[in-house]
């Protein structure tokens, strides 16, 4: 149980942690000793902004920098993304020590340093990267950048060093007139890297060269990048580890039982040295150190299981986070001696609270009652009025909770309130026990006969126990119904979504879509060119991009507000066609629910925008609803974007065709154009069936973490069954040895122990059903709109749910085989059952 809990909990931190760290490195070791950094608030920067940046005082070194996406096709078919860095090569290699970062390479020797500043075709790998993929200088390797192939010659390896072991090599570097080519910057930096003179005040600095650049630049620490990409995911680390925590409680729940077993097995040995005036406190202490022992023994076999389980989980991680945050390059993973630490300190924490119960049970009993089989737990009759009052106040300190208005942020109130919630029902477990055992015995008696009374006459002999079992089997139950429910409401309410807003005939976006600020760009003629064509009601060019608004990043688009045809609403109702008129109308703008939660906005505030004329102010007409960013977006009409902007660059053509048009025609038709026209990268058409399935597939790869989470849990749960029937067991063998005395056969024990699981199993699935449910609801409405900003439905997938349930049942009954056969072995024949 320690193990299992350990084992999730470090898988999850490391994969998370590793995923994240390898971003922070690339921006720490590709920054190498600037200071501060001046980048385009959006879509770049001119290239005379280096000019002005190098007349600030103060200003040691400078580096202007264009970085972006580009994906390697290896042998078999496999791809990997590189992260492109294009930076003046002649400037690396400063004899003065002026330099942003050195990069040492080794240069071909059929080669010259000038063919490194004019021939596009040569770029620099890591020998780290080369050595992977069995590559030399000289080789011709395939790259994608900015959506075109091309063949490229190895003609520089870059030996050991910081910035050649940052992205697990994953890192290709050229001069920054070849990275302007390659990338289709057209002139536009993405940065300019600044070291200062010692001294000075960086801050101070950084708002000088603000207030001298003006409006549509930033200038900050590169530290604050990853700040923001730390900001950005934090949400969806914290979810990730809330279920990990929960793992470690269902194992805190197998601890319990064990040491309950442990306690029982040793009653005549406690009441034996009790008798001999060993202490209480010397007795509880033996067992909680059984329970730490026991806590340090699973946290390391749960460190070993975590790690293997996190080098399993790192791809499905970074897949999540660069699909919906920001691109991950060859992530590798990095244990941290922190979450070691913590999740040793939570096993054998909660090992030792585990084992606090049976502890003071073993030495609280008087040594008459432990010497004498049986004696393990006697039930009363009364009503346990204290844990239905417990439960009742941790369920209404749950809906207190609950009562109040979300907040954008860590949803720590969420899972709050799910915790006082799931302590509710847990407390209850004992009473519910009580009442079920009472009702059942007619039915137990028709059904079953004299060995179903025996099952619910035991059960209700062990309610303590028991309940202790239904705990653990309701937690994970909970848990597993409530991912269900949650990732089941999510994907309909996404799927609802776009059937409204995917209604264009074909989606037309480059074949490498990147995930840099940008993204690969086409020009807008090639929207015009496709307007031409036979069959084409209407185009809708679209450009996004990610820009920073009140210090978080934010993606910003524009488009043809006359052309969409979506049959969406607003928040407040009405149609999104008319929205969008009145948007382009007023000059204004629309904006998602994300941003408008995230950054507490509102239809009619105004929004200031960052362009390179200067911040602009926007109306914001309204607030709709969409799932393609968890960051938040703002749309406004192209009309104005190009007034703003002065881009005639497109991310994304949405084509709208007539009744009769040929859909494959078309299809040949635009792949012709795109071929033709110069500046067109390779495209990518997709129907809107077809992009609905492949938003739909990101959004499965998401989610597929939470599978390994449900599965751990029903084992757990199985685990949890399984220990309290078999303290049970060892507790009644006298009990069960008598049975046999009496003429029971050993099948007929075995059917007992079988039939007693089942009651369990039922207890546990009737308070977890309903418990899974209410969790879920907290996870649809309060803690995804907490995390992401997003309001979703609420939709039970009743039969996923069922399946969930009889998966349970029947491991959790398969998992009373091994209690039963335990008790016809114990039970033995009468007079060895006696003898015992």
């Amino acid at each position: 149980g320690v193990a299992l809990g350990v084992g999730v909990l470090v898988a999850i931190d490391l994969a998370n942690e590793s995923a994240v760290e390898s971003f922070r490195r690339s921006v720490d070791d590709v920054a190498g000793s600037a200071q501060l950094e001046v980048r385009g608030n959006g879509v770049g920067m001119p290239g005379d902004t280096f000019a002005k940046v190098a007349r600030h005082p103060g200003i040691t070194a400078i580096e202007p920098v264009i970085s972006g996406d580009v994906t390697f096709s290896g042998s078999a078919s496999t791809t990997e993304s590189l992260l492109l860095l294009g930076v003046d090569l002649l400037g690396t290699g400063d004899p003065k020590g002026n330099t942003i970062r050195e990069i040492s390479f080794s240069l071909h020797e059929d080669l010259v340093f000038q063919d490194l500043l004019t021939n596009s075709d040569n770029i620099i790998l890591t020998e780290r990267f080369a050595r992977r993929h069995g590559l030399s200088l000289g080789d011709r390797v395939e790259l994608v950048a900015a959506g075109f192939p091309g063949m490229y010659t190895i003609a520089g390896v870059i030996g050991a060093g910081s910035i050649a072991d940052t992205l697990d090599g994953n890192l290709a570097v050229v001069d920054l007139a070849v990275a302007d080519i390659m990338l289709r910057r057209r002139g536009l930096l993405d940065r300019i890297e600044i070291r200062l003179a010692e001294g000075l005040d960086v801050d101070r600095v950084a708002e000088e060269l603000a207030a001298t650049l003006g409006g549509g630049l930033v200038v900050e620490r590169p530290q604050a990048r990853s700040a923001r990409v730390d900001n950005m995911v934090a949400a969806f680390r914290f979810n990730l580890r809330a279920l990990g925590h929960i793992s470690i409680l269902v194992g805190a729940f197998l601890v319990y039982n064990t040491m309950s077993i442990a306690v029982l097995r040793r009653r005549p040995v406690i009441g034996t040295v009790r008798a001999l005036g060993v202490s209480r406190g010397a007795v509880r202490l033996v067992f909680l150190l059984e329970g730490a022992l026991m806590g340090i023994a699973g946290s390391v076999l749960g460190i070993i299981g975590g790690v293997v389980t996190a080098g399993l989980l790192l791809r499905p991680v970074s897949e999540a986070i660069s699909i919906n945050f920001v691109q991950i390059h060859g992530a590798s993973l990095v244990v941290g001696w922190g979450v070691l630490f913590q999740a040793v300190t939570l096993g054998v924490g909660g090992a030792l609270v585990a084992a606090l119960g049976p502890a003071s049970d073993a030495a609280s009993t008087p040594p008459a009652n432990s010497m004498r089989r049986g004696s393990g737990e006697v039930a009363g009759s009364a009503v346990p009025w204290k844990s239905i009052l417990v439960g009742l106040i941790l369920a209404l300190a749950g809906m207190a909770i609950l009562s109040r208005e979300p907040r954008p942020g860590l949803p720590v109130a969420g899972y709050l309130a799910s915790t006082f919630i799931i302590g509710a029902f847990a407390f209850w477990s004992r009473p519910f026990l009580a009442l079920i055992s009472s009702l059942a015995h007619r039915p137990a008696s028709r059904f079953f006969g004299a060995e179903g009374l025996v099952a619910v006459a035991a059960t209700r002999a062990a309610i303590g126990r028991s309940s202790i079992a239904i705990s653990g089997l309701l937690v994970s139950v909970a848990m597993t119904i409530s991912v269900t429910v949650m990732v089941a409401s999510f994907r309909v309410t996404v799927t609802s979504w776009m059937e409204q807003v995917l209604v264009a005939d074909l989606y037309i976006s480059p074949a490498a879509a990147g995930s840099g600020a940008d993204g690969p760009t086409m020009p807008a003629e090639f929207a015009h060119r496709i307007s031409s064509l036979d069959g084409v009601e209407a185009v809708d060019p679209f450009r996004t991009w990610t820009a920073t608004i009140d210090g978080q990043s934010v993606r910003i688009g524009s488009g043809d507000f006359r052309v969409p045809r979506f049959t969406s609403e607003d928040s407040r109702g009405r149609p999104m066609q008319d929205v969008l008129a009145l948007a382009r109308e007023r000059q204004g703008a629309v904006v998602s629910e994300a941003f408008a939660n995230k950054h507490g906005r509102e239809e009619g505030d105004l929004l200031v925008l960052p362009t390179p004329s200067g911040p602009r102010e926007l109306e914001i007409i309204a607030v709709y609803t969409d799932y393609s960013s968890e960051q938040g977006y703002v749309i406004f009409d192209r009309n104005l974007y190009n007034e703003w902007f002065g881009d005639e660059l497109i991310n994304s053509v949405a084509v709208y065709l007539g009744a009769d048009a040929d859909r494959d025609g078309m299809r040949s038709a635009i792949r012709a154009i795109a071929h033709e026209m110069e500046g067109v990268p390779g495209v990518v058409i997709r129907s809107n069936d077809e992009l609905r399935g492949f938003a739909l597939e990101a959004f499965d790869r998401t989610f597929a973490v939470t599978h390994i989470l449900k599965v751990i849990a029903i084992l757990v749960s199985v685990l949890g069954v399984t220990t309290t029937l078999l303290a049970q067991v060892v507790d009644r063998r006298q009990e069960l040895s008598t049975l046999r005395y009496l003429g029971a056969t050993r099948r007929r024990i075995g059917k007992i122990i079988v039939l007693e699981t089942g009651l369990i199993i039922k207890a546990g699935l009737i308070l977890g059903l309903p418990s899974g449910l209410i969790m879920s609801w907290i996870l649809t409405r309060f803690i995804m709109l907490e995390s992401f900003g997003w309001t979703i439905a609420f939709v039970i997938p009743w039969l996923l749910v069922a399946q969930v349930c009889v998966i349970i049942f029947v491991g959790s009954l398969l998992a009373g085989i091994l209690p039963a056969r335990e008790a016809m072995r114990s039970s033995g024949d009468s007079s060895s059952g006696l003898g015992r």
